[in-house]
């Protein structure tokens, strides 16, 4: 099926909305935070306008560094924080070893999978951070064995015999006392590139401003990652579980009790000094040395930073969350911190924005309310009165996997606000008729009963009818097919009278997966195929495909795969 007019369809209409039309006074305070979260992220591609906001934000990320000052005079209650992150990290141990998918500092072109890690991408390690990254290595069996393979291979290209260098090592250094471990670190030397830090690069955040993020090398952020984890069980001990927060913080802020505060580019605001004052000593150091010194900018020149570190970073979440909710437990207990967005008792609110403020952090006004009605935290709003507001992100479509969430984001808006049942009305009819449910009442009544901010349903597979549009059928069944779904329906004792067969996508990640492997050919495949507990894909990030798939929908609001039904028919 041709999708492309599909989609040109829907961003056209997406990008060429405008609530302004709307007469003053006709929406509610829901609909306009509903509206205001569409219009923020949907735009047109623009080469030249994502240059703009990629250098502002250098000059900003860049004017924010230098003009970042160490804080000289600190409340009370922060000295109390650093005696509870004292106490919470006596028992800090690092993590363990844990690979991800992100790039690194040696640009990866979507290779990020844990073979690709292992056997192609050009391991990068800063100065500083050399002595954790030897560590790491020499206790981890995979990584060792990687060392070793790229080692066979840096000698090849040198035209050196490992027999004789092997000898070599050892005549030089045989009369150290840990002579085996010298010679692993330089045979890792050689097959480490060494850097002066990390790469600065930005993200889209809106279609105004980029959000700035720093590129870290391989082996600093394996290093970083250890220490994360190791922040997260400290946390985790204390009855802070990093892992399930969001969800608290959502149910949380429908009492009127708490207040929620955001900050400003939190994790690009936190000074070295400030954290040597609250970590203990023996913690500190192995951070400093697992951080980068210096990061690349834009201009081709390395800058020392005066922050710790910045998004990108492998420990900037959980030390982040570390020493505000440290700060924010000072004052009360009943507080929550998920990185820079805390959810505390209106009483104590004011004088934890001081404290930050005065510690070098700066406070979203916009998106910090205290004794107000509305209370908005990790992606969840709440109006007094009203309950959780349902608004979504939109971006400019691509690919037919995502006008399908689109049409079922605006579904679901044009039951809530009216200013979106013209807009629903235009995408629903660019959609082709087989991704259309039966009898989707049911299910759409569901959803609208549930205004749980967490308990959605899963957007990405099939559209979902609204009742301001006509019905669009689905595919014909034939005799073949019917037959072998009566049999189906039989042997699960569900009623066939009334089903339809539609069209459905899923995103399927382009690589192979070979049955048969090689041990040595084929080594970091198998690392790999052992860290995932199964057989998975080479995958390059953000390389695949939407691939269709039928599925059968009954009257009772039941749906099955086609392949499924065959497979038990």
């Amino acid at each position: 099926m041709d999708s492309k007019g599909t989609i040109r369809t829907v961003a056209t209409a997406l990008c060429f909305q405008d609530f302004r039309q709307e007469k003053p006074g006709s929406t509610s305070r829901a609909e306009d935070i509903a509206q205001a979260r569409f219009s923020a992220k949907i735009e047109q591609p623009d080469k030249t306008r994502n240059l703009i906001r990629r250098n502002a934000a250098w000059d900003e990320w860049l004017n924010s560094d230098i003009q970042l000052q160490p804080s000289t005079i600190l409340g009370p209650n922060w000295a109390s924080a650093r005696i509870l992150i004292y106490r919470w990290l006596s028992s800090f141990r690092l993590g363990p070893v844990s690979f991800t998918n992100g790039s690194e500092f040696i640009a990866t072109r979507g290779f990020n999978s844990i073979e690709s890690k292992l056997s192609k991408s050009e391991w990068t390690c800063s100065f500083g951070n050399f002595e954790l990254w030897s560590d790491l290595v020499y206790g981890h069996r995979g990584l060792k064995l990687a060392m070793r393979r790229r080692y066979a291979d840096w000698l090849a290209k040198h035209h050196i015999d490992k027999a004789y260098s092997d000898n070599a090592l050892w005549q030089r250094w045989k009369y150290l006392p840990h002579s085996n471990r010298v010679i692993f670190d330089f045979k890792l030397s050689c097959v480490t590139t060494m850097t002066q830090g990390n790469r600065f690069s930005t993200v889209p955040k809106n279609n105004l401003v980029d959000r700035p993020i720093c590129i870290e090398p391989m082996a600093n952020i394996l290093t970083q990652r250890r220490i994360g984890i190791g922040i997260r069980n400290c946390l985790k001990q204390i009855g802070v579980d990093l892992d399930i927060l969001a969800e608290k913080h959502q149910n949380m802020i429908s009492s009127k009790h708490y207040a929620t505060v955001d900050l400003k580019n939190a994790s690009d605001r936190i000074h070295l000094s400030l954290i040597r004052y609250l970590l203990p000593t023996r913690v500190f150091k192995i951070l400093e040395q697992a951080r980068s010194e210096m990061t690349l900018g834009f201009d081709d020149h390395y800058h020392v930073i005066n922050k710790v570190s910045s998004m990108g970073n492998g420990f900037t979440f959980e030390l982040m969350s570390l020493i505000i909710y440290a700060l924010c437990r000072s004052y009360s207990h009943d507080v929550s911190v998920f990185g820079d967005d805390i959810v505390a008792p209106n009483d104590v609110a004011p004088q934890i924005v001081n404290d930050l403020t005065n510690a070098g952090f700066i406070v979203n006004t916009k998106k910090t309310h205290i004794n107000d009605d509305y209370r908005e935290s990790c992606g969840a709003h709440f109006i007094d009165g009203h309950g959780y507001v349902e608004s979504y992100d939109f971006r400019y479509p691509t690919n037919i996997g995502e006008c399908v969430t689109i049409v079922n984001k605006l579904s679901r808006l044009a039951l809530l606000y009216p200013s979106f049942i013209g807009l629903y009305c235009k995408v629903y009819g660019a959609m082709p008729a087989t991704l259309f449910a039966e009898n989707p009442t049911k299910a759409v009544g569901f959803w609208h009963r549930r205004q749980e901010a967490f308990a959605s349903p899963k957007l990405d597979q099939f559209t979902v009818q609204s009742p301001f549009q006509f019905r669009k059928d689905g595919i014909p069944m034939n005799r073949r097919a019917r037959v072998k779904l009566r049999n189906f329906c039989h042997d699960i004792q569900i009623d066939p009278s009334g089903a339809s067969m539609h069209l459905g996508f899923e995103w399927v990640d382009s690589g192979t997966a070979p049955t048969v492997v090689y041990p040595q050919s084929n080594w970091a495949k198998i690392q790999m195929y052992l860290a995932s507990g199964r057989r998975v894909k080479n995958t390059i990030t953000g390389k695949g495909t939407y691939k269709s798939f039928l599925v059968v929908t009954f009257k009772n609001g039941a749906t099955f795969r086609w392949s499924e039904i065959c497979r038990n028919s």
